[in-house]
């Protein structure tokens, strides 16, 4: 018997940081009466800002840098507010 193989829901993301995403975010959320918040994550004891979660280390800003990555249920955030 090679090893068990254990099937789980959880789901291994990436928090990504971007400058020029918060930008257009906040624009765009400033034009409909709106404001957004970015969420935090804990990495290593220091909370950090993210724009984006995501299943993928990149996104459609070249400045996108990884802050923090894990499975969801295991990381400690607080997600992005549009309100």
């Amino acid at each position: 018997m090679a090893g068990i193989e254990m099937k789980s829901n959880d789901v291994y993301v990436y928090f990504l940081y971007s400058d020029q995403q918060l930008s257009d975010r906040l624009k765009i959320e400033r034009k409909i009466n709106r404001t957004f918040k970015p969420g935090t994550v804990i990495d290593n004891g220091k909370k950090k800002l993210f724009t984006e979660i995501s299943k993928k280390p990149t996104n459609r800003y070249p400045d996108c840098q990884v802050v923090a990555e894990g499975y969801r249920s295991q990381m400690t955030f607080t997600d992005t507010i549009s309100q």
